[in-house]
């Protein structure tokens, strides 16, 4: 596991941004919305 972290190809680093600019829009769009008020 301590391998992955050192050296990590262009592609993981992509998916880990894609996937983290996923979850921050998924959480806006929660607190927007009216279900994410019933959650």
């Amino acid at each position: 596991m301590a391998e992955e972290k050192q050296r990590l190809s262009p592609q993981e680093i992509q998916e880990r941004k894609i996937s983290l600019v996923k979850e921050r829009g998924s959480r806006v769009l929660l607190i927007n919305s009216p279900l994410g008020a019933t959650l």
